[in-house]
């Protein structure tokens, strides 16, 4: 349909939101490195902490902790309009029928299950 293989959609988490590092990954940003790239994602796409987007401080192996970034669907398909690649595209669509299956109940999130 959007000529996306499994590997190449982003999954939800059990909050029903993307993670930052996966949609990176999978719309396949000329920008290598993540950290930058996730915040000037944020700073383009006009996006609000804990509306738009979550962090989670993840436990450190001994250096500095990692800043986990979760997204809502809006603000991942946000991301993808403004990565502005054939990829980001595909993967905008493909969110716009995640959230139309949520809408119409054939997707529940962890939470609304229980």
């Amino acid at each position: 349909m959007y000529n996306l293989k499994y590997k190449d959609m982003l999954k939800l988490n059990e909050n029903g939101r993307v993670f930052g590092e996966e949609i990176h990954r999978v719309i396949e940003s000329r920008n290598n490195n993540y950290s930058l790239w996730v915040i000037r994602a944020i700073e383009r796409s006009d996006l609000i902490k804990d509306k738009d987007f979550f962090t989670v401080l993840l436990k450190s192996s001994g250096g500095r902790p990692k800043t986990q970034f979760e997204f809502t669907i809006q603000a991942a398909k946000e991301i993808c309009i403004t990565e502005q690649n054939e990829k980001g595209k595909q993967i905008r669509r493909w969110l716009i029928e995640l959230e139309s299956q949520k809408a119409n109940l054939d997707l529940l999130t962890h939470d609304e299950l229980f």
